[in-house]
């Protein structure tokens, strides 16, 4: 559950634990209310059989039970209380003289909540002569009106006391929605930080407690994008340092070795022409020497292409990797590489061509080591200011989760994350590799005459 549920569910629960303790108070007020009005009813009872009997000097017992239900009968409004005369040899009572219990309006549930024990009264009547069938006057207590009553007031605070909650919980909700949409926004800067957008901030917020966080979060976000322009910084400057070193051994192996070795080359040649139908042995020997160093200086020139593609200096990027996907064809049989390109890729910076260049390269070895395909592909294009390369193939795949990154990959986001760009791998079990890297490709300067 979010935050924002919890609190809310607490609001509500509590807003729930109010009501029910605002209608237990409505309820027993209103309870001890009608049980006090009844009792003081029955108390008056008395009162009302002596008034109802006569003046104090005449003995109620002369008045007949006819004259006395008279009497009781002429009273204006009896409340709280059912007049009753019993007849004689009647065992329910006849007709009360004020028409019977009224029909409360309260709800039935409120009604047996605060309804008090009926208590009734009986006044018995002295005919004399014996003529008189009514024996006594029944007096019983009737609450309705005092219900009622109760029922009107109690409405009134329980409407309150539940519109106060409902009021109160949806301002609640509202307001603790107003005061969590900020988290939205760190919880969004704190998943940009985790893709690697370290130029994510986050404002002042209203609450002292979040701008001391979105400050804070500010200081950490900066820190790691300085952190990040350091690091690819010093990784652009290891990268030109291992090239340029390749690039001078190249050179030293092509100028040094290279002239050597054809030199060895020529004065065997020389030396078999000499001994030409002379000594054969000499002539075998300088046959034996001419074939170890054109040996030896294929292996060398493959050593230098490997280190500094001379293809990629004279013609581009584009031969350079036909070049490179030819050579992995002619070693690997298994499986045949194609390669693809569009667009422009002749006026691309240096820096951008070789690291492109290793990309394919280092890509193509973990291809021959670890897939197992029949087919790979490299496509290559440059589209709206970025260069976008693709190499995939159809072999056994792999699941990043559970699999540890050996360091060709390491190498490849190395290089990527030096040129500014994105990458992602695509892999599954039994369902190829992928690897698709985005390159900017920065406006180049144009130098102006003075």
């Amino acid at each position: 559950m979010s935050l924002r549920f919890r609190l809310n569910l607490l609001v509500s629960l509590l807003s729930l634990a109010t009501l029910a303790l605002g209608t237990w108070l409505v309820i027993y007020n209103a309870r001890q209310a009608v049980f006090e009005e009844i009792q003081s009813a029955a108390n008056l009872t008395l009162q009302l059989l002596d008034v109802a009997a006569g003046p104090a000097d005449q003995p109620a017992a002369s008045a007949t039970g006819a004259e006395l239900v008279a009497r009781l009968a002429a009273l204006d409004e009896i409340r709280h209380l059912r007049i009753v005369p019993a007849e004689r040899g009647a065992e329910a009572g006849s007709a009360a003289l004020d028409g019977g219990p009224g029909k409360a309006e309260a709800p039935t549930w409120f009604t047996r909540l605060v309804e008090p024990p009926q208590m009734e009264f009986r006044f018995p009547v002295d005919s004399g002569d014996g003529a008189d069938d009514i024996t006594e006057i029944v007096f019983r207590t009737d609450p309705t009106d005092e219900i009622d009553e109760a029922w009107s007031d109690a409405r009134v605070l329980l409407g309150l006391v539940l519109a106060f909650a409902v009021i109160a919980n949806a301002v609640f909700f509202f307001a603790v929605g107003h005061w969590l949409r900020p988290l939205e926004r760190i919880v969004s800067a704190l998943e940009g930080i985790g893709r690697g957008d370290y130029s994510a901030r986050l404002p002042s917020f209203d609450l002292p407690e979040l701008t001391v966080l979105s400050r804070q979060f500010n200081h950490m976000a900066e820190a790691l994008e300085r952190s990040r322009a350091e690091n690819r910084e010093l990784t652009q400057r290891s990268l030109a340092i291992q090239e340029s070193e390749r690039r001078h051994l190249a050179q030293e192996l092509h100028d040094e070795l290279g002239q050597s070795i054809s030199a060895i080359k020529a004065v065997a040649v020389s030396i078999a022409k000499e001994s030409d139908g002379r000594d054969d042995a000499v002539r075998r020997a300088a046959a034996t020497i001419e074939q170890v160093a054109s040996h030896v200086y294929a292996v060398v020139a493959g050593i230098i292409r490997r280190l500094r593609p001379a293809r990629l200096d004279q013609f581009g990027l584009a031969a350079a990797l036909e070049e490179l996907v030819d050579g992995w064809n002619e070693h690997h049989p298994d499986t045949f590489c194609t390669f693809s390109s569009s667009g422009p890729l002749d006026d691309l910076d240096e820096t951008i061509e070789i690291n492109v260049y290793r990309i394919v390269q280092e890509s193509l070895t973990n291809v021959a080591k670890h897939s197992g395909a029949n087919e790979a592909k490299v496509t290559i294009a440059r589209t709206h200011g970025a260069l976008q390369l693709e190499v995939r193939d159809d072999g056994a795949g792999f699941d990043p989760a559970n699999t540890r990154r050996g360091l060709g990959l390491l190498g490849i986001r190395e290089r990527v994350e030096a040129l500014g760009g994105a990458w992602a791998l695509e892999t599954a079990p039994g369902r190829g590799v992928a690897i698709r890297v985005t390159v900017p490709i920065p406006p180049r300067r144009r130098e102006v005459a003075a």
